[in-house]
C-alpha cells in the first residue's frame, strides 16, 4: 500500500549534490538525504489515498486486484490511519533539516495538496498529471537547495538539476506508471 519499490523515484532530490558541488556539504547532504525520506512518506500517503478512491476500480483489476485495500486485506479506515501516519513521518521529518524546515515542509504540503487534487480529478486530463508531477518534484529539490546568496543559489540549482533533465524524467516515469490507470479516451501518448 505505501509502495516502497516507488522510493527510488525521489533519489531524484540527492541528484544536485553530486553536481551542484555540494557533495562534501555535510549541510546540504543531511538536508538532501531528509527531503528525500519525506517525499517517500509523502509520497506513500499519496499511494494509499489512491487505493481507497481506486478500490472499487482495482478489485476488477487482473492485477491491481490483489493491492491490500482492494483484496480486503487492509480496511479503508486502516488506510486512511496509514495514509495519516505516512503524513505525520514526513512533516516530522521536516524537522530535522534545519533553516531549510519551512520550505521543504512547505514544498511537501504543497506537493501533498497537488497530488490530493491529483488522484481526485487531475489524473483523467491528458498533460495535467504529467506537470502536476513534474511540479512536485521541481519544488522539492528547488527548496532543498536554498542556502547562500540568490546567485549561488541559482548555480547550484542550474547545475544540478537542469543537466539531469529531472523534472522530464521524472514526469516521463511516472506517467508510464500511471498509464494504466488514467481513462483511455483522455490519455495520448506524448512520446
Amino acid at each position: 500500500m505505501i509502495r516502497p519499490q516507488q522510493w527510488i523515484k525521489n533519489v531524484f532530490v540527492l541528484v544536485p549534490l553530486f553536481f551542484g558541488g555540494s557533495l562534501l556539504d555535510t549541510t546540504d547532504i543531511i538536508a538532501a538525504v531528509t527531503a528525500a525520506m519525506a517525499f517517500c512518506f509523502i509520497s506513500s500517503s499519496i499511494y494509499c489515498l489512491n487505493d481507497i478512491i481506486d478500490v472499487e476500480d482495482d478489485r476488477r483489476h487482473p492485477v491491481k486486484r490483489n493491492r491490500p485495500i482492494a483484496s480486503g486485506k487492509v480496511s479503508v479506515k486502516q488506510g486512511y490511519v496509514c495514509m495519516a501516519m505516512m503524513v505525520a513521518l514526513s512533516f516530522g521529518l521536516t524537522t530535522l533539516i534545519g533553516e531549510q524546515a519551512m520550505g521543504v515542509a512547505a514544498a511537501l504540503g504543497t506537493y501533498f495538496l497537488l497530488n490530493i487534487a491529483y488522484c481526485l480529478w487531475l489524473k483523467r486530463f491528458a498533460i495535467v498529471d504529467v506537470c502536476v508531477i513534474a511540479f512536485g518534484f521541481d519544488d522539492v529539490v528547488k527548496t532543498v537547495y536554498r542556502r547562500g546568496d540568490e546567485a549561488e543559489r541559482q548555480h547550484r540549482y542550474q547545475r544540478g538539476y537542469d543537466v539531469c533533465g529531472i523534472e522530464k524524467a521524472a514526469a516521463e516515469e511516472q506517467r508510464y506508471h500511471h498509464e494504466d490507470i488514467l481513462y483511455p479516451l483522455v490519455w495520448t501518448d506524448y512520446g
